[in-house]
């Protein structure tokens, strides 16, 4: 922990002249009076944080993985199709999507702990509410606010992360929560697991148990200073942008049914509202998407992390999926995530000492050529439900490499006073894929089934189902490999590893005179 990775290196060397916010703040204010001396902006022990990211993040992904692993048991209870009843996931990343950079900036305004005391308190409540709803419809509006609380949680954790790590710190931090969630990660899917074979509604008072802890957590925390701003919601960006997500991913939906005009004229209308969001997002004074901030590298790193996460989500969706399918119980397939999370464990308390080696852009090229030839060997074993689950185990170890390193250098790719509009970029973006993904890669399945001829085994569409969604998997990891080798560049804190070159520095660099951002590629 003392010392800091390449690319918090290259944030020392590329900003040295830039005074960091938070120390201008504690310039011109007096001290920030804080209930606990390991927990000081700036000065905070990562061990004192632990907990916090532990409750805050164990009560979310025991509700996302818990409820991805409960689905068909939730598809049997409320008598819905398959297309239909992803849309508890998919309503619940929309809800992450529209809403996590307007909280974001909300809590630049009245503090990252206020606001975690308010989303923290409101989860527990939704969380208990799951519990009692029979009704479908009503179960998706509930899912749909428990979204947006999430997302408004997970972006004030990273915030508020970033403010308490010391100079030169924040990517070993961040790397540090990755290490942190990697081990909660091999825990939950098999409680969940247990739970589900049991009941899985007792999944949700769990987490409303995890959200009371999680209050109790944050009692030594004060609220960081922040710079005094004016603040005002981007009410029509938060709607437009959720019709926009909505319409896209009801598309899908309309697909599985055969309504092939509805589905046109609901692709006419997200592209639509798309391009109007853009429109509306540039003369917006506090855009809800920070589009200024989409430039090379930023929006090419982004553009790889979309491509990855429908990849990863897809893998996500199946892998329960497969083991119901074969008749196995969800502890089983709670067994099998454990195991994957303990080797990405392994994985991710190597990839620093590997990172300050190696060019992050040589570590990613090699994670994602190897994961093309795996996903080539998961469409020839589709339907042999024991190499598709070791192929899939081995794509996700594989991945972490990548991830590892793009994780973060998305979040520190800006300069620090733009690190809250960023810090809700990577949950939108995520949530965006997700949901997308959990659409389509469920309407391929249920058309498989529709397709089903009669006499034929539910096998063999099973099989078709997910060869034809590999392959997708396939033409988006060939995709994300074109754009790393075509589109970005290296770090200036890579400058002592061998075969960097200087000429292909990318990064974003601020007009301190002009007050705007600019884009200097070398």
């Amino acid at each position: 922990m003392e010392q800091s990775d390449s690319l918090s290196s290259e944030l020392n060397n590329t900003r040295q002249n830039e005074p960091d916010i938070n120390m201008k703040i504690s310039q011109i204010k007096k001290p920030q009076i804080c209930k606990s001396q390991h927990l000081i902006v700036g000065q905070a022990k990562f061990a004192y944080i632990i907990p916090l990211i532990v409750c805050t993040g164990t009560s979310v992904f025991l509700d996302t993985t818990g409820t991805n692993m409960a689905l068909p048991f939730m598809q049997k209870e409320f008598s819905v199709s398959e297309s239909l009843i992803q849309w508890t996931l998919t309503i619940n990343y929309l809800a992450q999507a529209s809403l996590s950079i307007p909280i974001a900036k909300l809590s630049e305004k009245i503090g990252q702990i206020q606001m975690l005391y308010i989303l923290t308190s409101i989860q527990c409540a939704l969380s208990v509410a799951h519990y009692f709803i029979k009704n479908f419809p009503l179960f998706l509006v509930i899912r749909f606010f428990t979204g947006a609380v999430q997302s408004g949680s997970t972006v004030c954790r990273l915030s508020l992360i970033r403010k308490l790590s010391p100079p030169g710190k924040a990517q070993q931090y961040l790397q540090y929560q990755t290490i942190v969630f990697s081990v909660v990660a091999m825990v939950i899917p098999l409680i969940a697991g247990i739970t589900i074979d049991y009941d899985w509604r007792l999944l949700y008072p769990i987490c409303a148990i995890l959200c009371f802890l999680t209050l109790l957590v944050l009692i030594p925390y004060s609220n960081p200073e922040s710079p005094k701003q004016k603040f005002k919601f981007d009410y029509l960006g938060c709607i437009i942008l959720f019709v926009a997500i909505g319409t896209l991913d009801l598309a899908f939906t309309v697909i599985s049914t055969y309504h092939y005009i509805a589905m046109g004229i609901l692709l006419l209308i997200s592209a639509l509202f798309f391009f109007i969001f853009v429109k509306v997002e540039k003369k917006a004074q506090d855009p809800v998407f920070p589009l200024f901030l989409m430039k090379n590298p930023v929006s090419d790193y982004m553009i790889m992390n979309v491509l990855c996460l429908y990849i990863q989500t897809g893998f996500m969706y199946f892998l329960p999926q497969t083991l119901t399918f074969y008749g196995k119980s969800s502890t089983s397939a709670g067994a099998v995530q454990m195991v994957c999370a303990i080797g990405m464990i392994v994985i991710s308390a190597f990839v620093p000492s590997l990172s300050k080696k190696v060019l992050n852009k040589t570590i990613m090229a090699w994670s994602a050529a190897v994961d093309i030839i795996v996903l080539l060997l998961c469409v020839i074993f589709a339907q042999n439900m024991y190499a598709f689950i070791i192929l899939c185990i081995i794509y996700q170890l594989v991945f972490t490499f990548f991830n590892n390193i793009l994780f973060p250098l998305i979040l520190l790719s800006v300069p620090p006073q733009f690190s809250s509009q960023m810090s809700a970029v990577p949950p939108t973006t995520r949530t965006l894929s997700q949901g997308l993904t959990m659409c389509a890669v469920s309407m391929i399945q249920q058309l498989s089934y529709n397709g089903l001829k009669e006499g034929e085994n539910d096998k063999v569409a099973w099989g078709n189902a997910l060869r034809i969604n590999i392959s997708v998997f396939v033409l988006f990891q060939i995709l994300c490999l074109i754009v790393l080798l075509l589109r970005t560049g290296h770090t200036r804190a890579e400058g002592g590893k061998k075969k960097f070159n200087a000429q292909k520095v990318r990064e974003l660099k601020v007009n301190e005179e002009a007050g705007i951002l600019l884009k200097e590629m070398r």
